[in-house]
């Protein structure tokens, strides 16, 4: 499940993951505006020192990008229907042990998953 709110004009992102390695949480409060933030996770094979830096690409599309010892590590990108009821987020990159990943979901009606977007998908 990812969560998306408001901290003042910050983004708060957490995701809480249950897959092979068991459950993690992956969380990051971050604004738009190109600085660094840090990223933190409570998976086994986390990596400390990873940040991301936001940038809004249009009304209905924004992007982040990870960096881990200033390199570039991936980007997901996020864009909300024109009818504001699905969320696609496509994830592309690798993790900082040098391991390609590529992916892409829909994340259908939730308007809690995008309230950093001007307008709703409720």
């Amino acid at each position: 499940v990812i969560t998306y709110d408001m901290v003042g004009d910050a983004l708060r992102l957490t995701a809480e993951i249950d897959n092979a390695q068991g459950h993690q949480t992956n969380s990051y409060t971050a604004k738009y505006d190109g600085k660094d933030y840090p990223f933190t996770s409570t998976a086994r094979d986390a990596v400390q020192g990873q940040t991301v830096r936001l940038k809004r690409i249009d009304a209905s599309t924004t992007q982040r990008t990870t960096y881990f010892k200033g390199k570039q590590i991936g980007t997901v990108t996020e864009v909300v229907s024109k009818d504001g009821k699905t969320l696609t987020r496509t994830q592309k990159g690798v993790n900082p042990q040098s391991s390609f990943s590529i992916g892409s979901k829909n994340r259908g009606r939730r308007s809690r998953c995008v309230s950093h977007f001007p307008r709703s998908l409720s």
